[in-house]
């Protein structure tokens, strides 16, 4: 968890403005930890009922489809702090 916050901080570092949304009670806590402000959070992908109902609050329903479709999508559901 410890390297997770390192990166986290140095992400947030190299773009500054970023909108973050955190995923998960971990990265819920890694982010009042860094005191980085975050547009919303999401809870683990894991409890998908729970997780479409917060994505598409978040994020229109015109790109949320469409995010859910890209490769980067696929690559950050796996990660994780």
């Amino acid at each position: 968890m410890d390297w997770g916050i390192a990166i986290l901080q140095l992400v947030v570092d190299l773009f500054p403005g970023m909108k973050v949304v955190s995923v998960g009670k971990k990265a819920k806590s890694a982010c009042r930890k860094l005191r980085i402000k975050t547009i919303g959070h999401l809870n683990h992908p894991r409890r998908a009922d729970i997780f479409r109902e917060q994505f598409d609050f978040l994020f229109p329903k015109r790109y949320a489809s469409d995010l859910m479709r890209t490769d980067v999508w696929r690559k950050l559901k796996f990660c994780r702090l």
